[in-house]
């Protein structure tokens, strides 16, 4: 047998039979499912919530402050058009429900500092392009020869002179006039294709349930 090799402070070497190795640690591959979870959410609680949150904002020092900042740069510039990028999920996070807060006070701020006559046209517009786009069976908007007519005669009567104001008025009647006849024609299709033909009854049908007689035809 042979004896036990010392280092030199006589304390005994140990040498291990199994010469180990740096082995890199093998993780076992495995596909993994993430679930897909339908969230509920309470469209109207979430609009309460939001409205909760504009009414504290606008109580606070700190929408003055914002809006002081916003009024010293934009100065006498008008604001058409407010751009929102994105928010997140706003009826589940708090952050996101406070900067739409944010974002509807600085738009109420920003509406009373633009011009009254020119705000209302431009929400005929929307409307009306909305409306369009619903209706319409082209696939880009654009090529709408209505569209092409609407945006023509909009940007025709932006105009600030005094004697073309009257005018101005007189197209933005009838541009809401026919918004209002494309919105309720599209309407009343939808209802008629919904309902038509569901426990419809007639009007001397109708007459008899409530216990009125209908007036007959004089006999030639």
């Amino acid at each position: 047998m042979s004896k036990p090799e010392l280092d030199s402070d006589g304390f005994q070497k140990v040498k291990s039979k199994r010469i180990s190795k740096n082995k890199p640690t093998k993780i076992p591959s495995r596909d993994i499912e993430f679930d897909k979870l339908d969230v509920d959410i309470d469209v109207d609680k979430t609009i309460q919530r939001i409205y909760c949150a504009v009414d504290d904002l606008r109580l606070s020092s700190y929408l003055e402050d914002v809006i002081k900042s916003v009024s010293s740069i934009l100065k006498s510039r008008k604001v058409v058009e407010i751009v929102c990028l994105g928010l997140g999920h706003i009826a589940e996070c708090n952050i996101s429900k406070h900067q739409l807060a944010l974002l509807l006070c600085l738009k109420d701020h920003c509406i009373k500092m633009a011009s009254i006559s020119t705000k209302p046209a431009l929400v005929t517009l929307r409307q009306l392009l909305s409306e369009l786009r619903q209706q319409g069976s082209s696939s880009k908007l654009a090529e709408n020869q209505m569209v092409q007519y609407i945006f023509r005669e909009y940007r025709k009567y932006q105009t600030t002179d005094q004697q073309l104001c009257k005018a101005a008025d007189e197209m933005h009647f009838r541009a809401k006039s026919y918004y209002d006849y494309l919105h309720h024609s599209r309407r009343y299709k939808e209802i008629n294709a919904e309902f038509k033909g569901k426990g419809e009854r007639s009007v001397e049908e109708t007459a008899r349930m409530v216990g009125f007689k209908m007036p007959h035809e004089p006999k030639p």
